[in-house]
């Protein structure tokens, strides 16, 4: 699992999930809209997602190549400052904490984020949906020549699972090999929670899903699994990476603290794709060059 705190300065101090009060965020490391959607889920509690688009080849990519002839392209970054509204908590409450979370709603306060990230001109544009229970930071198109094209985000995809209960590594593999083939790209698996994965069974249940609806079942089933008195909640990251023309996947545990005390906002339905029919294969979680992936944003 993926409990990573990134190194963010608030009015001139490192940051923790234990500060008290702080009226910026600034951000000096790679994907930091990501980083900021960890600490959310790290400190508060929220079930906020995060899903990136490929990025822009000409404009938001740069080449670094080492003596020994290797070559990797990653995305530009440049620093941002988040403006955080008073009150959040977002740098206030400790996983621990009883105290109230923000009154005026936090996928209000996350769309702020996001619209103050769109206009950074850092890589990528965002948007948010929300399903009444999680927040998800979606691609609003993907960027080609600096322009913002259509782009169906790869988790609106929709699927068609088994109902038959396995055991829950392969059913998560199983949906990552689909939606690859449906939309020609690679997702593997990148910081995920190994152990209820190899010890528990999951299935899929419902009509017309979309891989995301489905993930959390696998996810929120996983959490129920374990056996514990209180449920187990993950939320994740679907990161791009150009040197596979892929995704990993990477997810967070959410802390325990009280998730469901206030509605988060509108609920927006995503209407799945059409599914096509399916070869039989299993899906390779390889990369395209036949060589084993990792998850370059994990170093």
């Amino acid at each position: 699992m993926l409990t990573r705190v990134a190194a963010v300065v608030i009015a001139g101090s490192l940051w923790s999930p234990l500060a008290v009060r702080a009226a910026d965020i600034e951000f000096r490391e790679p994907r930091p809209l990501a980083k900021l959607v960890g600490n959310l889920v790290e400190v508060s509690g929220y079930l906020v997602t995060y899903e990136e688009a490929p990025y822009d080849e000409a404009n938001e990519l740069h080449t670094d190549s080492y003596a020994n002839g290797t070559k990797f392209r990653s995305p530009t970054w440049a620093t941002i400052k988040f403006q955080v509204p008073s009150r959040t908590g977002v740098a206030g409450i400790a996983a621990s904490s009883p105290e109230p979370r923000n009154t005026a709603g936090p996928l209000q306060m996350i769309r702020g984020f996001v619209a103050q990230y769109n206009a950074s001109g850092n890589p990528g544009r965002f948007k948010t949906i929300s399903d009444g229970e999680y927040i998800h930071i979606v691609p609003a198109g993907r960027m080609l020549n600096k322009s913002l094209e259509a782009f169906q985000p790869i988790l609106d995809t929709g699927i068609a699972m088994p109902p038959e209960p396995k055991l829950c590594l392969t059913v998560l593999e199983d949906l990552l090999g689909q939606v690859g083939r449906l939309r020609s790209t690679t997702i593997v698996e990148g910081m995920v929670p190994l152990n209820p994965l190899l010890h528990y069974q999951c299935n899929v249940v419902g009509e017309n899903l979309t891989a995301r609806e489905a993930l959390i079942q696998i996810l929120e089933k996983m959490g129920h699994a374990t056996g514990n008195y209180d449920l187990n909640r993950w939320t994740w990251n679907l990161v791009y990476d150009a040197n596979i023309n892929g995704y990993f996947l990477n997810t967070w545990l959410v802390p325990r603290v009280a998730i469901a005390s206030q509605p988060i906002g509108t609920v927006e339905p995503v209407e799945p794709a059409s599914v096509p029919s399916l070869p039989k294969e299993r899906p390779s979680m390889i990369a395209p060059d036949g060589s084993r992936v990792h998850d370059p944003a994990a170093k």
